[in-house]
């Protein structure tokens, strides 16, 4: 098998495959747009709750979402978050084998996220709660001790190369992410364009405007991340400036807004918004049936 096959940018790219389960079923349908709206919103919700949850209470507003898995109760929130993404995306299978094997692909990125956390503490403040990586004894069945890590690894290190590994499956996610939004949800079919002609309708061309837009977006938060790698000095963290100590956040969330507008688009919003003419059709036929 290519893989270099499923990367599509021809004007045919990511057609509706003839045999492919499901793909001409309506109900099918209607169900993917309910796992694209999902998607979206897990991802708009995420940043939003975790910025909530640390400007009004006493949890340390981490530098990254990722570093929020050291919170209590809010790394769960985190990795809970990541998976059900990447359990949706394996569930999403689109309209194509193609299609399907890479939103499968962003999948297992998002539980890579899940899996392996960020290290560090990634938290400015001198004193604060949260979790952490640590050596216990027990005697009896009782804790009799508890101290840091007699090893190489940090007490915010899960495992050598933990960090290494979040930030890669980070760039897989976001670049299957950004590749979506630029090439598979930009597709055209027949049901897109008008009766008498090769125009898009109007329901289409907001939507593409929508996705070029997040796929975009992506980019340049992506580009903004590494640029704070490339110029560590210029980004060095401290309490007297919020927005340099916390870039990494700022553009995490900007990037997962963007994400989640493409495939609230995609899920047509819930179906409330931006259908086709063909796509009104069958969610008449379903409330008749």
């Amino acid at each position: 098998m290519n893989v270099l096959k499923d990367f599509q940018t021809g004007a045919n790219r990511y057609a509706e495959q003839d045999g492919f389960t499901y793909g001409d079923n309506p109900e099918y349908k209607i169900n993917q747009r309910f796992l694209a709206t999902i998607l979206g919103l897990i991802a708009v919700l995420l940043p939003t709750i975790l910025a909530i949850a640390a400007s009004v209470s006493d949890l340390c507003f981490y530098r990254s979402i990722s570093h929020f898995y050291y919170a209590r109760f809010w790394g769960d929130v985190v990795v809970a978050a990541f998976a059900i993404i990447g359990t949706f995306l394996i569930a999403y299978r689109g309209q194509s084998r193609s299609e399907n094997r890479l939103a499968t692909g962003a999948g297992l990125a998002a539980f890579g996220l899940a899996l392996f956390p960020a290290s560090g503490s990634g938290c400015l403040m001198s004193e604060f709660k949260g979790r952490m990586f640590a050596d216990m004894q027990f005697d009896q069945g009782a804790l009799a001790s508890i101290g840091l890590p007699d090893s190489l690894l940090a007490p915010f290190d899960m495992m050598p190369w933990s960090g290494v590994l979040h930030y890669l499956f980070a760039a897989i996610l976001f670049g299957f992410l950004a590749w979506y939004s630029f090439f598979v949800f930009t597709r055209l079919s027949t049901d897109y364009r008008k009766k008498h002609g090769e125009t898009l309708t109007r329901e289409k061309r907001i939507r593409n405007r929508i996705y070029i837009a997040s796929g975009s977006t992506i980019l340049v938060s992506a580009g903004m991340l590494l640029a704070q790698w490339g110029f560590p000095t210029v980004f060095e963290p401290g309490p007297a400036n919020w927005l340099l100590s916390h870039w990494t956040f700022i553009f995490e969330c900007i990037a997962l807004f963007a994400f989640g507008s493409a495939w609230l688009t995609k899920g047509r919003f819930a179906d409330r918004m931006l259908l086709d003419e063909s796509e009104e059709k069958e969610l008449r036929q379903r409330g008749a049936s």
